[in-house]
Order: C-alpha cells, then structure tokens, then sequence
C-alpha cells in the first residue's frame, strides 16, 4: 500500500477525531476552571491525536518508517503517561470530595426512622395494584375490547402508584 492512501486514511482519521480532541481543547483553555484531573485528560487527547495527526503529515512525505514508529510511538507513550497521572490526580480529587462531604453528612441516621417501614408499605401497595391491574386486564380482555382493557388496569395501576406514594408520605412525613 502506498504512503499517500495511508497518509489520506490517517488524515480523514484525525479530522473525524474532532469529535475528542476539540472538547479536550475547550477544557484545556478554560484552565483552571477545570479539575487538574480533567486537564490531564485532556491533554493526554491532545497528544495522542497530534501524533496521528503528526504521522499523517509524514506519511505525505518520503519519510522512513522508522520516523513514522518513532513519532506514533512517541505520542501513545505520551498519552499513555499523562492519562496515568490522569486517573492518579481523580482518585485523589475524588477522596478529597468524599472527605469533604463526609463532612457535612449526619452523624448517624443510616435509613432515618421509618425507613424500612415505608419501603415495605410502598412494595406491598405497588404488587397489590400490580397483581389487581393484571387480573383486572385479564377479566376484561375476555369480556370486552383491548382499549377499555389497556385504559382500565392503566388507571388501576396509576391510582395504586398515587395510594402507595401517599401511604409513603404518611409513614416519613412531608420533606422539608
């Protein structure tokens, strides 16, 4: 295969590569209002699609293909470090967060009081409108037409659903 198709292959890859690598410069331009972890990635994008996009424009010319292995070579190892320290600056970013707002989390309230109960409530009265929606579904399709069946065991299932939520809302007491 001749250079030139490689070099128009790599080219047309690159240039529908703009979906990665043009987000991964807007995150790059907004510096720091970006997380380092979020920089690094993007830079990591950057880097590994400006080698192919290297290599595209080498495969136009004569060169070797030693200096083609080089320069991909080159950028995958780039990109592969800086994704590294990527991943490395999130799990700490995430630590950091979950420290944080370990901070600000009650000290002991695992479900809150009713917790159990209302789940309970709201499962028995959900499989209650469920199996009664299905039977009543059934009795009609064997009596009448599919409509009135279909609309029919709808608004059992919905008056269920409204029942079980305000059984719930009973049990927890109104959110502030």
């Amino acid at each position: 295969m001749s250079h030139i198709v490689l070099a128009v292959g790599a080219t047309a890859v690159t240039l529908a590569g703009s979906a990665w690598y043009l987000p991964a410069v807007a995150d790059l331009r907004a510096g720091d209002d970006r997380p380092r972890s979020g920089r690094l990635a993007a830079r990591a994008c950057v880097t590994e699609w400006a080698a192919l996009a290297g290599v595209a424009l080498l495969l136009f010319g004569p060169a070797p293909w030693q200096a083609l292995c080089t320069v991909a070579g080159g950028g995958a190892a780039a990109g592969v470090l800086l994704r590294s320290r990527a991943r490395a600056h999130l799990a700490r970013e995430r630590r950091e967060s979950e420290a944080c707002w370990a901070a600000l989390r009650p000290a002991s309230r695992p479900g809150g009081p009713g917790a159990g109960a209302s789940r309970r409530v709201f499962l028995t009265w959900t499989l209650l409108g469920t199996v009664t929606a299905s039977a009543l579904a059934l009795t009609l399709l064997l009596v009448t037409d599919m409509v009135t069946a279909a609309l029919t065991s709808g608004c059992v299932a919905a008056a269920t659903l409204l029942t079980a939520g305000a059984r719930v809302t009973v049990l927890r007491g109104p959110r502030a």
